[in-house]
């Protein structure tokens, strides 16, 4: 009788104060299996510019909104396959707290993993060949000036 009471007083409490449990599942139709970053701390997305030393061609890849964990979304270009095969698969920027960056199909298991350069933002580590090289793409207002 006294867990009826309990819960009861529970169910009170929280018709009361206006609280909802949603179990899990977001009221706004994000996705709940990925912890969304409040949105004061998401940066707008930068556009870069992937190159390879074995190629004249460079295509763009743009980070996205911040995630969590170090993790943004990323848009790679389709044309991005001819510098690196399997690099137009990722969907996630993953910084990894040392300065480097890995972009990542899963969240979790690199394809590429960038190191910070001399010359360019950063420049590949993982594979080791081909070398590429991801550089920060002005924007029109900055290539104005």
């Amino acid at each position: 009788m006294r867990r009826i009471i309990t819960i009861g007083a529970a169910v009170a409490v929280l018709a009361i104060t206006g609280t909802a449990i949603t179990l899990g599942v977001p009221r706004d139709g994000r996705d709940a299996a990925v912890p969304q970053v409040p949105t004061d701390q998401v940066a707008s997305s930068e556009t870069y510019k992937l190159r390879s030393t074995q190629a004249a061609a460079t295509c763009a890849v743009t980070r996205g909104d911040a995630l969590a964990d170090g993790r943004s979304r990323l848009t790679v270009d389709p044309s991005c396959a001819a510098l690196l095969p399997g690099v137009e698969k990722a969907k996630y920027w993953v910084d990894k707290g040392d300065g480097s960056v890995a972009f990542t199909e899963n969240g979790v298991d690199p394809i590429v993993t960038f190191g910070i350069a001399d010359g360019v933002a950063y420049e590949s580590l993982q594979p080791a060949q081909p070398v590429i090289s991801l550089d920060a793409q002005e924007s029109p207002a900055q290539e104005a000036e």
